[in-house]
């Protein structure tokens, strides 16, 4: 069933969003590297050389830990960026209409996908109804409020598949929200 969130079997050639990839970088060496991985938000930890100083700025995906520290520092060091990655992972929709989030999919209709995209762009914020049932007649959607208010029952069955949540707020309108599910993971 397309409309089932399942593994991406059907499109091999997509990559996946998995568990947070930790890059280890020696300090001031991979500097470059650190650059590079620090603008696409990429958790990195970094293994100070020899009496060089830390980087005097470090955002909340970077950590160091002295060249020759215990491997249990570097270790803790890892899970710690990995379990912050985690926070930060977000739904979104891709070209083909999917709706991804944390590494599982589920198709969304042409009808919804307008709804689908304002609730994503607003994750974690009320979108108010007027815009919501804007985006839904332009789909083509029934000007009718009772069809509005079942499709938006339909998306909320339908996000709940991928881990999402959509709440209706009366007389306001809906969130979409993800949950803080993410437990330091145990090692």
């Amino acid at each position: 069933d397309r409309s089932a969130a399942r593994e991406d079997d059907r499109h091999p050639d997509r990559p996946i969003p998995t568990e947070p990839t930790v890059a280890l970088l020696r300090w001031p060496d991979d500097a470059e590297e650190r650059e590079r991985l620090a603008a696409a938000g990429e958790p990195r930890v970094l293994v100070l050389s020899d009496f060089a100083a830390p980087p005097s700025r470090l955002d909340d995906l970077e950590l160091w830990v002295l060249d020759g520290a215990p491997t249990s520092d570097l270790l803790a060091a890892m899970d710690t960026l990995r379990d912050r990655a985690r926070k930060r992972i977000r739904p979104f929709l891709d070209a083909d209409g999917l709706l991804w989030f944390d590494g599982v999919w589920v198709a969304v209709p042409d009808t919804q996908l307008p709804v689908v995209e304002l609730l994503v762009r607003n994750l974690d914020r009320i979108v108010p109804d007027d815009e919501l049932r804007r985006a839904y007649r332009a789909a083509g959607g029934s000007p009718r409020v009772a069809s509005f208010r079942t499709q938006l029952h339909r998306i909320g069955r339908r996000v709940a598949t991928v881990g999402l949540r959509l709440r209706i707020v009366r007389r306001q309108g809906a969130v979409l929200t993800a949950p803080a599910r993410y437990a330091p993971s145990e090692r």
